[in-house]
């Protein structure tokens, strides 16, 4: 059975005979019977009932079409999906505009892309997140950033944004760190593990929201790109503040088998967003616009990474 004699039989709806179905499938009567008959055949049961006043779908040609009219729509759908699939990757290949990172968009996003072949051509520049927001104000500029609307109360006001993806914050530790409190919440993990903060002022700026908390001196202070984090990461030297969507990249390249990292969400839920940030008032011409939007798509279509979930 092909998706075109599924076509056809739509002809059927409202047609009082295989005349009538056939013009309007546009093909000839005796090519429309064949039709119908292959799809009664396939479905093992009489779709279409014909006497002296003409041609008409029986029970069975009723329920049919409600599928039919279904599996139609989806196929004509999933063509227009991949024509712009297709489109946005020329996009993506071809674009050779500025492009600015934040450093944590840069160990994630960047790799996603440029390991398909996309955004080879443009500018691309790793900033700190302060940097990387200044370039947002410049139009020439395409940037990605993680910014956490909560922790940034002025954020709404000053910058536009596509969100991207969405990471719960949390703190991952490895297994054998926690040992007996596997179970427990991230509160109390940060009560019995030595914390390292990472992405510095902005996860110390999240710590200060979940806690009150305005004395880190006890709390190892890493960046995103400090080996260290990593390294005590992978000892076990520490746990770390860190987001869901950041937390899968550190469970493939750190986390093993023998003692895999666990992520513990906080009971009170931040999120870092990760996207498109532009000032206010500022916006994208229409080569840039195409090339977010495209990024948006491609990324929703092409990404096996879940981002809207936290893990245990």
């Amino acid at each position: 059975m092909k998706i075109e004699h599924i076509a056809y039989f739509l002809a059927m709806k409202d047609s009082s005979s295989l005349s009538e179905a056939s013009a309007k499938a546009h093909i000839s009567q005796q090519g429309y019977g064949k039709v119908i008959a292959a799809l009664e055949s396939a479905l093992g049961c009489k779709m279409v009932e014909r006497d002296a006043r003409g041609a008409h779908l029986t029970s069975a040609g009723l329920m049919f079409m409600r599928h039919a009219e279904a599996m139609v729509a989806e196929f004509e759908k999933a063509k227009m999906d991949l024509r712009t699939q297709r489109a946005d990757l020329d996009i993506l290949r071809e674009y050779d505009g500025n492009m600015a990172f934040s450093d944590v968009c840069m160990s994630t996003f960047e790799p996603f892309f440029s390991s398909k072949g996309l955004l080879n051509r443009t500018n691309r520049e790793e900033l700190s997140l302060g940097d990387a927001l200044a370039r947002a104000e410049e139009s020439d500029w395409i940037c990605l950033c993680d910014v956490c609307a909560q922790v940034y109360p002025d954020y709404a006001e000053r910058w536009d944004m596509d969100t991207l993806a969405i990471g719960q914050v949390g703190v991952v530790a490895p297994r054998n760190l926690l040992g007996d409190f596997e179970s427990q919440s991230a509160e109390e993990v940060i009560e019995i593990t030595p914390l390292a903060v990472f992405d510095c002022q902005a996860t110390r700026e999240i710590y200060e929201l979940l806690f009150g908390v305005r004395n880190f001196g006890d709390i190892k202070m890493r960046t995103t790109r400090d080996v260290l984090l990593r390294e005590g990461l992978r000892r076990g030297d520490f746990a770390v503040l860190s987001d869901s969507f950041h937390w899968t990249e550190f469970q493939s390249k750190i986390g093993t088998p023998e003692n895999p990292l666990i992520f513990v969400p906080f009971r009170q839920e931040v999120y870092s967003l990760f996207g498109f940030v532009r000032k206010k008032d500022l916006p994208y011409d229409e080569r840039q616009r195409a090339v977010v939007d495209a990024m948006l798509r491609s990324f929703a279509n092409l990404s096996t990474i879940n981002t809207f979930e936290a893990a245990r």
